[in-house]
């Protein structure tokens, strides 16, 4: 069942709520239940950044769910979110990705005007990597 709803740019998107939400089933299952911790805890951390981070959390979502399940599988919190931190840069660092990643129901691409800008996702992960740093001490 396709909803719309109204962008930023005050355009109507065609949105597949429900697919959105079996494909967030499926990736949490796939991992264990990993996946929706990891998901929280990205969520968490952007809103308690020292410096505002500009990725929703739809997002977010999206940027986790593009990880390889088989990553996420069996790791802790801080496993997770190290993988997260280096799925980050592998897609800071990969162009031809931007084109290719969409959101979990695959309506729209995971970067781009309506989606994650690659200068708010290395705020965020420079965030991270404080976190991280701080964790292993």
């Amino acid at each position: 069942m396709a909803c719309t709803f109204l962008t930023r740019k005050r355009e109507r998107v065609k949105n597949f709520p429900f697919a959105h939400n079996a494909q967030i089933e499926l990736r949490d299952q796939q991992t264990g239940g990993a996946y929706r911790r990891l998901v929280r805890l990205v969520k968490s951390i952007r809103s308690d950044a020292d410096t505002p981070v500009d990725i929703s959390s739809y997002d977010i979502v999206g940027l986790c769910h593009v990880i390889d399940p088989t990553q996420l599988a069996g790791v802790t919190d801080v496993g997770a979110l190290r993988v997260f931190r280096s799925a980050a840069e592998q897609m800071m660092r990969s162009p031809d990705l931007w084109l290719t990643l969409k959101v979990p129901n695959g309506t729209r691409p995971l970067f781009g005007d309506e989606g994650v800008s690659v200068l708010e996702l290395s705020k965020f992960a420079e965030e991270i990597d404080g976190l991280l740093i701080a964790t292993a001490a």
